[in-house]
């Protein structure tokens, strides 16, 4: 969400702003021990199905440098650096599913401009210096 909103703000300027999704990561042996057996267990079978992070950060230099990404606009990309779309309006089951388990849709509601405009005015608020007693 805070991608399409620095998009728009960037947009007079002709400056691009594209977005990578992640749709998982695998986690590290310091990060799994926090976890209860249970969870640890989910954990590794997670990390065996996902792309280690050196794809992802190869994912990203790719998005960072093509020439087709670049001029005044938004673009939210999946790991096979393709644009995705919003998806169709209340998410049921299967809207949701192809969001969690899918490539190809975000969650419509970071088209929704008020709702960027919450977020965007929730992350100023936290990121404002607190005065008085805490």
């Amino acid at each position: 969400m805070l991608s399409f909103v620095l998009g728009e703000k960037l947009r007079p300027d002709g400056i691009a702003v594209n977005s990578l999704q992640i749709n998982g990561a695998r986690l590290s042996r310091k990060t799994l021990r926090k976890f209860t057996l249970f969870w640890r267990v989910v954990g590794r079978l997670q990390s065996l199905t996902l792309a280690p992070p050196e794809f992802m950060a190869d994912r990203y230099l790719q998005l960072a440098g093509r020439p087709d990404f670049g001029g005044p606009g938004t673009r939210h990309c999946n790991h096979r650096l393709e644009v995705m779309q919003p998806g169709a309006g209340s998410p049921g089951f299967f809207q949701t599913y192809r969001q969690v388990l899918g490539a190809s849709v975000y969650p419509p509601h970071a088209d929704d401009a008020a709702a960027r405009a919450r977020v965007l005015h929730l992350c100023e608020e936290l990121t404002q210096p607190r005065t008085g007693p805490h």
